[in-house]
């Protein structure tokens, strides 16, 4: 099988990371994946993978064996998209269908519901297709609401809206596709301002703080995802007009942005990527990376030095 390094030849000491052959593995159930859209590990190491599949939209592998565990989500998520989990170990679910932000427990149980069930808006109540929610450390929660809406709301951890900002352009917080939100210890937000090649940070109140904007080193930042040790690996799906292909890789970034490495490729071998979409890490320190578009798949790297 094909492996694919850090292509960062004058990083001598970086890591190097291997695509896990055979990961996962499927069943007569499961015999394949359709276009993955969200990823995301828990602590027990559970890997949670959002996918275009009506009857199994969410699906569960274990994340050292691969093997698939169980599924949910049909009777409430026609089209999700983006994927975390908080400190409790409950999954935020978005769904750009029903425009809807969904807290749900690793089993499926519905627990919060934020937006009304099918009706776009842009105010305290509605999103217009949402990318992703995730949880800050005082319990916040924050939605890149995305798609419609280019701005970021927050939320209280009982779902009370508190504000939001952004508007579609270019300027300091502003967006064209807020596509993934990430938040690191101190409760700084990390937002993939995906059609401006960017990422914005911002402190826990809203306040734009700076960015990361040079499109020869990251990109297209479709996703970001911190590691357990505070480093933090970005998705660069490619462009052809925000859409994807052309480049599709996987950065690996310091907490201050400076690239580390980087490894993958667009293309359909095993190590590439198809549009890669969205991407989490484990707590073991393992990178999940799914493919939207043709490539319909989860790939699993590991770290070697």
């Amino acid at each position: 099988m094909k492996r694919f390094l850090v292509l960062v030849p004058w990083l001598a000491a970086a890591q190097s990371f291997h695509v896990a052959p055979q990961w996962p593995s499927f069943t007569k159930e499961l015999p394949r994946l359709e276009q993955v859209t969200g990823v995301a590990v828990d602590a027990k190491n559970r890997v949670f993978v959002a996918h275009r599949h009506k009857k199994m939209p969410i699906v569960v592998f274990d994340g050292a064996t691969g093997k698939f565990l169980y599924s949910f989500g049909a009777d409430f998520l026609p089209n999700p998209h983006g994927l975390s989990v908080d400190a409790q170990g409950n999954l935020w679910i978005p769904d750009i269908e029903t425009h809807q932000v969904n807290k749900v427990s690793p089993e499926g149980k519905v627990l919060m519901t934020l937006g009304e069930r099918g009706k776009p808006g842009n105010d305290a109540t509605h999103f217009d297709r949402p990318t992703q929610a995730a949880v800050a450390p005082n319990g916040d929660i924050y939605v890149s609401d995305g798609y419609g809406n280019f701005r970021v709301a927050q939320f209280t951890a009982q779902g009370k809206f508190i504000r939001a900002w952004g508007q579609k352009g270019s300027g300091p917080s502003e967006f064209e596709i807020p596509h993934a939100v990430a938040i690191d210890r101190q409760g700084l937000l990390y937002i993939s301002d995906r059609g401006n090649s960017r990422v914005q940070i911002f402190d826990a109140r809203g306040k734009y703080l700076r960015e990361w904007k040079n499109l020869a080193a990251l990109g297209r930042p479709w996703a970001l995802a911190f590691a357990p040790n505070g480093n933090i690996f970005l998705v660069d799906g490619g462009d052809a007009a925000h859409g994807g292909a052309t480049r599709s890789r996987v950065i690996h970034l310091d907490a201050a942005g400076k690239v580390l490495g980087e490894f993958g490729r667009a293309g359909f071998q095993p190590g590439e990527f198809d549009w890669a979409h969205d991407l989490a890490v484990g707590p073991d320190g393992a990178v999940y990376v799914g493919d939207v578009h043709d490539g319909k798949r989860i790939q699993k790297f590991t770290a070697k030095k």
